[in-house]
């Protein structure tokens, strides 16, 4: 444990260096008290004994304990007296019988023994009480050092945890070292056997290097074998090489006019090259000029194809919007009633793939919702749009301008419900239907984007649309009846 720091003691002026300024306080004589008599003295804990003797408090409830006994005794001696007066006047009565006075005076001996007895007791008794007092303030002050004892008690518990919490964190402290050394350890065995192993192949390094010092001795010998016979070699080439290098001299005289004669004829080929460079620059600019025209001309033609496509979209629409006109016209084709159509789609794979082409939509024949109602046509996408091209038949009502809009409510609020009809169980059929609104502010207003959360779009998906009994002889039947928006939805079929 660390050693304390010296400090001096507020009550008595001393330099306390082995204690604690907590465990000093709790045992030094020198600390102010306040009585236990409750006189409102503060006294030092060394001067207790002696000012609860000479405590004011403490003699005042001594002498009102005397005051009551006395009081108590002046009463006693009162009536003795009013006795001794009705004695005296009863003797001067006429006389009772001798026997009667003897027992009267012995009575009254008796009566005077009782009261000395009485006195006696009453300061046992006050003796008593302040033994009793006494004792009451020994245990109390023995409480309080038992108090101040268990509080240095508990200072010092404290003291030993800490002790104890820093003796712990050495303990890690010292299991972490060792767990290094242990780790170090190991690390230098495994260096060890490395360098064991290290050693025996330098070993076997050194034999190998013996070997070839020896190897090395018998290639030299061979070697300096090989230098002499290339030594004699050599003399021997020099001699052919003079003799070759007189006619080589001559050649190369010949050879030096023939190259005068080439070195003519490159100067000449070199002014023909820079008259054809020239002439080649020309022609690479007008080549830079055409690849730019052609460049204009391909991006002018992919503008073209692009306002082709959509020319050719615009112009299935038309041909699709021309198909629904005759349909119109034809009475073939569709059952037309008051807030109820039914739309035959013949040729539907025809449509599909103009659909999946160019992006067409279907457009049913125009009904009203009721006699003098809205007038209303059912928006079909065979092939479905934007997140769900080619999944999903997307359905919708639009709302037009009619004849009867100024009799009626706006905003409207339209709602009917969607069935495709069962083509192969006429008896019982098993038909899709789907609940579908339309809200507008005013006819011909755009349809919102949409969306699978809602009523406004009918999703249908192909795998439902292509593999169930709705399709037959590559025709589609689409019924749509409309009903008050106060109504309830009727049944839709799960998909």
């Amino acid at each position: 444990m660390d050693k304390p720091r010296p400090f001096m003691c507020y009550f008595c002026n001393k330099t306390i260096e082995n204690d604690t300024e907590f465990g000093h306080i709790s045992t030094c004589g020198s600390v102010l008290e306040p009585c236990a008599n409750k006189c409102g003295s503060y006294v030092p804990r060394n001067m207790r004994g002696k000012h609860l003797r000479e405590c004011k408090n403490k003699m005042s409830k001594s002498t009102s304990r005397l005051n009551r006994l006395s009081i108590g005794n002046d009463n006693y001696d009162t009536n003795a007296n009013d006795s001794r007066s009705a004695y005296n006047n009863t003797a001067t009565m006429p006389r009772i019988a001798n026997g009667a006075n003897i027992d009267l005076i012995e009575l009254k001996y008796k009566i005077h023994g009782l009261e000395q007895f009485c006195n006696q007791l009453s300061q046992t008794i006050l003796m008593t009480k302040s033994q009793h007092q006494d004792a009451n303030q020994k245990s109390e002050n023995s409480k309080m050092h038992l108090k101040m004892a268990f509080d240095k008690l508990q200072y010092q518990v404290k003291i030993v945890l800490e002790w104890k919490r820093g003796l712990e964190l050495q303990m890690e402290k010292l299991n972490r070292d060792v767990d290094l050394f242990s780790k170090f350890q190991r690390e230098t065995l495994s260096k060890l056997e490395n360098f064991r192993s290290l050693h025996d192949s330098s070993q076997k390094i050194d034999t190998n290097i013996k070997l070839m010092q020896v190897n090395f001795h018998k290639e030299h010998l061979n070697n300096q074998e090989l230098i002499n016979r290339l030594q004699q070699d050599l003399n021997e080439f020099k001699d052919y090489f003079a003799q070759e290098n007189a006619v080589i001299g001559a050649l190369w005289n010949d050879s030096r006019i023939e190259a005068d004669k080439l070195k003519t004829e490159l100067n000449a080929a070199s002014k023909t090259l820079e008259e054809n460079k020239s002439k080649n620059t020309s022609i690479v600019f007008d080549l830079r000029a055409v690849s730019q025209i052609s460049s204009e001309t391909a991006d002018k033609l992919d503008i073209q194809d692009r306002s082709l496509g959509v020319i050719q979209k615009e112009v299935a629409q038309l041909k699709l919007n021309l198909d629904a006109l005759d349909t119109e016209s034809n009475v073939h084709g569709t059952v037309n009633f008051p807030g109820q159509l039914l739309w035959k789609i013949s040729k539907f794979s025809e449509k599909m793939e103009n659909a999946k082409e160019n992006d067409t939509m279907l457009r049913s024949p125009i009904f009203y919702t009721q006699h003098y109602g809205y007038k209303v046509r059912l928006q079909v996408f065979l092939n479905g749009i934007k997140k769900w091209k080619g999944r999903h038949l997307i359905a919708c009502l639009h709302v037009l301008k009619g004849d009867y809009d100024l009799l009626l409510k706006w905003p409207c609020c339209i709602e009917g419900t969607l069935i495709l009809r069962d083509l192969y169980n006429p008896v019982n059929p098993t038909n899709f239907s789907k609940y579908i609104c339309a809200k507008r502010y005013a006819g011909d207003e755009d349809n919102e984007e949409p969306q699978e959360s809602s009523t406004q779009y009918i999703f249908v998906p192909h795998t439902t649309l292509l593999k169930q009994n709705f399709i037959k002889e590559d025709t589609l039947f689409i019924e749509i009846k409309t009903f008050p928006s106060s109504s309830k939805k009727s049944d839709e079929t799960e998909l």
